[in-house]
């Protein structure tokens, strides 16, 4: 009797109604998968978006850092200044020349730069740098990583030229206390206040002034190599951020 009502149930169902009834329930769960998936996604580029918009801040903050950095210029331009004159007295015979405080007091400055990068830093301790989609912003952030090794590397090194050779040999040579002891440089460019100080020179202190000199240059270049890699983040993210949404 179970038997002859279920076979009689199966055979008065309607398995067309089944089928659409079956369509619409799977068509309701891919649609309802879809909509995850686009609202995941709207999430990942709003998220992406936001963070963009900080890193152009940072670089941006960056950038204006590194213009403010002039005194490059004037550290090279001392090093040209002194080296030409210990050429010139030793071509004339001298045994001494009389070198300007100022001008010692800049080729012994030997600045390094440190990029405050916490967003990008914080990217990359938690191997988050995917959130990022656009590939051509990863590569110019590996890029900046690069050159920011290369500069604080070439930085460090004209650093300790200045400390481990040119300031010793200087020191043995003359007394550069007071130019040490001055406040700053500018009262050193004070007509009234300047200090020379007499430089006893050989192929020594010229070899090691030539090389200060070249630590710097490099170092400079260096630098130059990394604004240029700020500036291609900031144009790039420019390129992917609306302009609505950049800080």
């Amino acid at each position: 009797m179970i038997l002859a009502n279920l076979a009689k149930a199966v055979r008065e169902q309607n398995w067309f109604a089944v089928a659409i009834e079956f369509v619409i329930v799977i068509a309701g769960v891919a649609i309802g998968f879809q909509i995850q998936g686009w609202n995941a996604e709207r999430e990942e580029r709003t998220a992406e978006a936001e963070l963009l918009g900080r890193l152009h801040a940072e670089f941006s903050t960056n950038l204006a850092r590194i213009d403010e950095r002039t005194f490059y210029l004037s550290i090279l331009s001392s090093g040209e200044e002194l080296f030409s004159q210990i050429t010139e007295a030793r071509d004339s015979g001298d045994e001494t020349i009389m070198a300007a405080g100022s001008t010692l007091r800049v080729f012994l400055f030997a600045p390094t730069f440190e990029a405050d990068t916490p967003v990008l830093d914080g990217l990359i301790s938690r191997g988050q740098l995917e959130i990022i989609e656009d590939r051509s912003i990863q590569n110019v952030l590996a890029t900046w990583e690069r050159e920011l090794r290369d500069y604080t590397a070439f930085a460090e090194r004209a650093r300790r030229y200045s400390d481990e050779l040119l300031l010793p040999a200087l020191s043995v040579r003359g007394d550069v206390g007071d130019i040490l002891m001055a406040a700053d440089t500018q009262s050193l460019d004070d007509p009234a206040r300047q200090v020379y100080v007499q430089i006893r020179i050989d192929a020594e202190l010229r070899g090691i002034v030539a090389g200060r000199y070249s630590a710097a240059r490099s170092a400079q270049r260096k630098f130059d190599l990394l604004r240029s890699a700020a500036i291609d983040v900031i144009d790039a993210i420019e390129r992917q951020l609306p302009s609505t949404v950049r800080p």
